[in-house]
């Protein structure tokens, strides 16, 4: 069986993007106790996603370093 792994972890990371998109629309519609707790859930998943881009392999195909090609951004609080 052969796995593009590249394909998958950019598939994650543009899907981790997209969800961080809705999550900041849904964050104008909260408290900041729910929107500080969400953002920092999202954060703390997106790290874990993000860490998978900077592990591969030389020896396997599509299995490549993108630690520096894919990045999933971070959310912030904004307290205004």
């Amino acid at each position: 069986m052969n796995v593009n792994i590249d394909g998958l972890r950019r598939n994650a990371t543009g899907e981790m993007n997209n969800l961080a998109d809705i999550i900041e629309r849904a964050c104008f519609h909260l408290e900041e106790d729910d929107k500080e707790e969400l953002i920092q859930a999202f954060d703390e998943a997106a790290a874990s996603v993000d860490m998978f881009n900077c592990v591969y392999s030389d020896s396997v195909e599509n299995f490549s370093n993108l630690s520096d090609k894919l990045n999933i951004r971070r959310l912030e609080v904004d307290n205004e």
